[in-house]
């Protein structure tokens, strides 16, 4: 990819070639820079959390900056359509994790986010936030909390760095390459974010 797309939607080679085009099809728009690969599984080495859902949406720094000031609200509206699709598809969806015969402690039996989609959403400074989605609750707690990290985003881009979302922020990694996860709170329904610093030390608390 020379130029960074606004939305890229990554999925599995299993999946029927025109997967991409038909989840998307609500938010085609010839100014759009819309980017879909369909991909091989691979095999990760990497920690559980940091492994993608083998869906894997990313709403990029170009679309809240240049594409959703022209195109504005009502695409905006059809993009949660779009990731409420996608969130709706993947929640019963059979998902087996393939990692590295070497690196069997790599996945946490008491880990209950899904496997099947991520969704990525890049902020301000350039960093990306990935959404994890508990199979614990209920596709309308995914949907209502979805719809309300996009308001956040959106929020963010206007009112940065003084925005809500920027300050839950400013303690975890500030590498733009770095980790940074949003979970759901099972009681509260609202999200949580950490690092894989505040993940690993969340998971030390819970096995004391």
């Amino acid at each position: 990819m020379k130029q960074q797309p606004d939305i890229g939607l990554i999925y599995p080679s299993y999946f029927p070639e025109d997967f991409g085009e038909k989840v998307t099809a609500v938010i085609q728009d010839e100014r759009l820079n819309l980017y879909l690969k369909r991909e091989e599984p691979k095999i990760w080495s990497t920690v559980e959390w940091a492994v993608p859902g083998i869906i894997a949406a990313y709403i990029l720094k170009p679309y809240f900056e240049s594409f959703l000031k022209e195109a504005g609200k009502d695409h905006y509206n059809l993009l949660k359509q779009c990731l409420n699709k996608l969130l709706k598809f993947s929640k019963n969806a059979p998902v087996e994790t393939i990692t590295s015969s070497s690196s069997p402690d790599k996945l946490d039996k008491e880990n209950t986010q899904s496997k099947a989609i991520s969704i990525y959403l890049e902020i301000k400074d350039e960093r990306k936030i990935q959404l994890l989605f508990d199979n614990d609750l209920k596709i309308e707690d995914w949907t209502t909390a979805l719809e309300e990290m996009l308001d956040k985003i959106q929020e963010s881009y206007l009112e940065y760095p003084n925005d809500e979302l920027s300050l839950d922020l400013e303690s975890l990694n500030k590498d733009p390459n770095g980790d940074i996860f949003a979970l759901i709170n099972k009681e509260t329904k609202q999200w949580e974010f950490l690092d894989l610093r505040r993940m690993s030390e969340k998971k030390m608390e819970k096995n004391k």
